[in-house]
């Protein structure tokens, strides 16, 4: 009978837990989504307009390079070419020890936002969202924010 009244009296915190956690699990709505973005001042929108986007891909094309910090490697040389067709080719390196390690190379269409700001990579993992410079690329966090800190001229990839 005592376990009997045990197994009852955890009943309410069984449900409790039960429902809290079958809330976090649910899928987001994409406006929901998109707000959770826009409340983090992204813009996620792309640009659609033809005529724009080509007068765009004509002025960011061209290959940008830079060493990027690793928290356990020497740096991580970067380059991301952009093609005036709307495809891009990302280049990564590790170099360890002050030699090249793994090499990693990835392809795909890369989209702009809609207010022109960032140029953005959908088939790599975040980060994946760049800020355009002038002659530059700024790469953001994960949330799609400038890094801040001692290193943050450090996230810059340089047109060649």
């Amino acid at each position: 009978m005592k376990n009997i009244k045990g197994f009852i009296g955890l009943l309410p915190l069984a449900g409790f837990l039960l429902f809290s956690c079958q809330n976090q699990n649910q899928e987001k709505s994409p406006s929901t989504a998109s707000n959770e973005i826009n409340a983090g001042k992204i813009d996620s929108t792309y640009l659609t307009d033809s005529t724009r986007l080509n007068e765009l891909y004509s002025k960011i094309s061209g290959k940008y390079f830079g060493i990027l910090p690793c928290a356990d490697c020497n740096g991580i040389e970067t380059s991301i070419t952009i093609k005036e067709n709307g495809s891009y080719i990302f280049d990564r390196t590790y170099l360890v020890n002050n030699q090249r390690g793994n090499n990693s190379v990835f392809e795909g269409q890369f989209k702009i936002s809609g207010d022109e700001k960032h140029l953005v990579l959908p088939e790599m993992l975040a980060p994946n969202r760049y800020l355009i410079g002038e002659k530059r690329l700024t790469q953001l966090d994960i949330d799609g924010k400038l890094i801040e800190g001692e290193l943050k001229n450090n996230y810059i990839l340089n047109k060649q």
